[in-house]
């Protein structure tokens, strides 16, 4: 799959424009980055896709320390970071909802259980009033 997103790009894309971010940015636009991320000699890339990401290997250090793509990681994170804070959020208002209509249940049966009762006292009544 990420070859697939990584040719699409090369192939949509002049060479000279290439860059780590940019091609970060594709695939971040086209699937969830995988942890599986790694480059294979036999891949099917034209000689300039192997070349170029023969370059961005060799100087993984330097092009992943770099500003652009720390910036980029850190957007990334970001939007983790609110889909989890969402995900919670979600959570929470539907664990309180089933609280609180746990507790109405609870309530409006006691409720029900109070007339019950006070109906049948009330026809003992009668009946004792009867007899």
């Amino acid at each position: 799959m990420f070859e697939l997103i990584l040719n699409e790009y090369f192939n949509i894309t002049e060479y000279r424009n290439w860059s780590v971010v940019k091609i970060l940015e594709h695939v971040e636009s086209k699937s969830d980055i995988s942890d599986d991320i790694s480059y294979k000699n036999n891949c099917n890339t034209n000689e300039n896709a192997k070349n170029k990401a023969g370059k961005i290997l060799s100087s993984f250090d330097k092009s992943f320390s770099s500003t652009d793509v720390k910036q980029f990681i850190d957007r990334l994170k970001l939007k983790r970071d609110q889909r989890e804070f969402h995900t919670t959020v979600c959570r929470n208002v539907a664990s309180a909802s089933t609280l609180q209509a746990l507790e109405e249940y609870d309530a409006t049966r006691q409720e029900i259980e109070i007339r019950r009762n006070s109906e049948s006292r009330g026809e003992e009544n009668i009946q004792k009033m009867v007899s």
